[in-house]
């Protein structure tokens, strides 16, 4: 088998993933060539062109407004078994050979990004165009999980999408540590000492912001008096940090292959001011913790830092990326947690297994398709939560068991309305896609989330969609994916009438909705007679108890060691936790104390108060905590207390129950159902 892959331009990091497919087909009696062309004279300055001296080169046209032609080997093109292209248009001969070799019925395949995750207003008027043209290809060879997301939020068929996984440059970055003789080189070359350091790499230019660097280098020096921010790279971007040029900020200029492998090792974690790339993975590789901000336009490396695993997600605010970075100066702990889990991730992503990936998604898509026999059911998430995922673990075994296949479609893994996040690690051996990683919910358009989950249902091919109510953005795209091909959909809801106080013309049209429904999916039978008023009769409706995530630790404690009332929630106005502090003043002196585990916007009122009451004493405020350290003191409390105003059904009681922890609740919302939560 002969694979020709076309790339205008080699740089560094790209090289040895080339060499290393070469390598691979040489080893399976295969033959891979690489063409490509001499870069201009300001890539050249750069310093990061590979060599690939054993790639084939060709003479290069430069056309109107920067498009390029290469003057490709035209019969090759056409007589090779597997041609890879970029999925780019700058290049005009890349889409002459696309169509030819479509026309010939010769496989064809792009491989990139996919989707332009950093678009300007040019680039958006082309994609339509741009999402045509990569039709004609058999298939893409996508980067990351995230690519493979955006296409099918793209409608492109799940069968003709591969992920190779995307690898740095590490070739010197081996055997450095920060003890390093030339690490220690490093530190004493710049007058670090002994300070924490901040790393910022990358191309500096506007985009990138590098005037926040200055501002969180400020906020971290407030916190941290002799914490020092090492800038690597170049860039015009870079004059406005020499003009501001504070004590604290060394700039080392471009550094490649073991000098930036040198100076990360000499810094405590990398932060992002503006998009994220493949530096996240160079920092990853020498185990710093990455600190990035939220925004919808990183490219879609971004997706390998999780927050609380490896690295560290911020609002997009220099104040928060400065708290971020100081919670790791300040905790050493977290920080080599993080940092260890960093380079395990990076460790995974290597040349080698980039390489391998490509030639095997190369030759499996180049073959004819296989027709699928039996087609994914597909449940909607807005956000899957941790008892989401653990129920959806549970589906997929017992679906698995069937012959059946199942997808989760979730929108995004971060909600604010949960907290900072609500990112939880995907369960071993579930499909679970992520249209919008990183990004709140609450910033995303209704009409941009319905579009993509139509879509993204359209080519998982699925006939069988579980989904929440139309009201919501993703239930409102499993509809309409419904009314466009049919298959059956079946309504995931546990909202009932005490949380509905919409009027009659919003019933008339959930009624409407609602006929289009094959069933509701419900927690209980006391729903099912609410949905019954919304046009899904009894017999179109199946019960299952609201379940959450299994606890892993041991069991509860003796009762002599439970003393103290718990509260776990987020801090809003409808948790009524205000009147759990007036009871406790009521009970002076012999008030007993108080564990509040969560945060919100009214929790600085809520210390008042506290205060006020005099019961300040008596209240242990923790703050946000892990699923599993809750649960841990709900090992060791006497009593959870729920005292919401109004509450569909707070899964934090069946999480007291699992640790044998009595629940003392208000009389309001889901509550009432217990019976039937216990016996469905």
């Amino acid at each position: 088998m002969k694979i020709v892959l076309i790339q205008r331009l080699v740089p560094t990091y790209r090289e040895v993933v080339f060499d290393r497919m070469r390598a691979q087909c040489e080893a399976a009696g295969d033959t891979f060539e690489l063409w490509t062309s001499d870069p201009p004279e300001g890539f050249t300055r750069r310093g990061t062109h590979g060599a690939a001296a054993w790639a084939t080169r060709f003479p290069v046209w430069t056309l109107l407004g920067g498009i390029e032609w290469q003057r490709l080997a035209w019969r090759d093109v056409l007589e090779c078994d597997v041609l890879i292209l970029p999925d780019q248009l700058r290049t005009f001969s890349n889409i002459a050979a696309m169509l030819l070799r479509r026309l010939a019925g010769k496989p064809v395949l792009t491989l990139g990004h996919g989707r332009n995750f950093q678009p300007n207003v040019l680039s958006r008027a082309l994609a339509i165009l741009r999402f045509r043209l990569m039709a004609f290809a058999h298939g893409h060879l996508l980067y990351t999980e995230q690519c493979r997301a955006a296409m099918l939020a793209e409608g492109v068929a799940l069968a003709r999408l591969r992920v190779v996984e995307n690898a740095p440059d590490t070739r010197g970055s081996g055997g450095l540590y920060p003890r390093h003789a030339l690490v220690r080189a490093f530190r004493s070359q710049w007058t670090l000492g002994e300070a924490p350091c901040i790393a910022f790499l990358g191309s500096w230019y506007s985009d990138k912001r590098p005037e926040w660097i200055i501002l969180i280098g400020e906020q971290i020096r407030r916190g941290v008096p002799d914490a020092r921010v090492v800038v690597i790279g170049g860039g015009d971007g870079l004059a406005t940090l020499r003009a501001a040029a504070p004590s604290w900020l060394v700039l080392t200029g471009p550094l490649h292959g073991r000098d930036k492998f040198v100076a990360l090792s000499a810094c405590h974690c990398l932060c992002i001011t503006g998009v994220a790339g493949l530096n996240v993975l160079d920092a990853m590789t020498m185990g710093l913790p990455v600190v990035l901000p939220r925004r919808a336009d990183h490219s879609p490396e971004a997706i390998y830092v999780r927050h609380d695993v490896n690295g560290r997600w911020a609002e997009d605010d220099p104040a928060a990326l400065a708290a971020a970075c100081l919670t790791l100066i300040a905790d050493r702990t977290l920080a080599d947690r993080l940092g260890e889990q960093a380079r395990t991730t990076a460790a995974a992503l290597t040349a080698d297994v980039m390489a391998r990936n490509l030639l095997a998604g190369a030759i499996s898509l180049s073959k004819p398709a296989i027709p699928v026999s039996v087609r994914p059911v597909v449940f909607v998430y807005q956000r899957m939560l941790p008892y989401h995922r653990a129920r959806f673990l549970a589906l997929a075994a017992a679906l698995a068991a069937r012959g059946r296949p199942c997808v989760a479609l979730e929108v995004t893994n971060a909600d604010s309305s949960y907290g900072e996040f609500a990112d939880t690690p995907l369960p071993a051996g579930a499909h679970v896609v992520t249209l919008f990683p990183n990004i709140d919910y609450l910033k995303l358009s209704a009409p941009h989330v319905a579009r993509s989950v139509r879509q993204a249902l359209h080519a998982l091919g699925t006939v069988s969609v579980f989904a929440p109510a139309p009201a919501f953005a993703e239930g409102a795209g499993a509809l309409h994916h419904k009314v466009d091909r049919g298959g059956t959909l079946f309504q995931m809801d546990d909202a009932w009438s005490a949380t509905d106080h919409r009027g009659r013309l919003t019933r008339i049209v959930k009624r409407w909705f609602n006929g289009y429904v094959d069933g509701g999916f419900l927690p209980d039978k006391l729903h099912g007679r609410y949905f019954e008023t919304l046009n899904i009769p009894a017999d179109r409706q199946a019960y299952a108890v609201d379940a959450v995530a299994d606890a892993d630790e041991a069991g509860p404690s003796s009762d002599h060691e439970r003393t103290d009332l718990l509260f776990v929630g987020r801090l809003i106005a409808r948790k009524g936790l205000d009147s759990v502090l007036r009871a406790m003043a009521q009970l002076l002196p012999e008030s007993p104390r108080l564990v509040v585990i969560g945060d919100g916007p009214e929790r600085a009122g809520l210390q008042q108060l506290a205060i006020d009451l005099g019961i300040s004493g008596c209240v242990v405020w923790l703050g946000r905590q892990s699923n599993a350290e809750a649960r841990n003191w709900m090992r060791h409390a006497r009593v959870l207390v729920v005292p919401s105003s109004y509450e569909q059904w707070g899964l934090v009681i069946n999480e007291a129950w699992q640790s044998g922890l009595p629940v003392l609740g208000s009389t309001t919302g889901g509550r009432p159902c217990v019976p039937h939560c216990l016996h469905p």
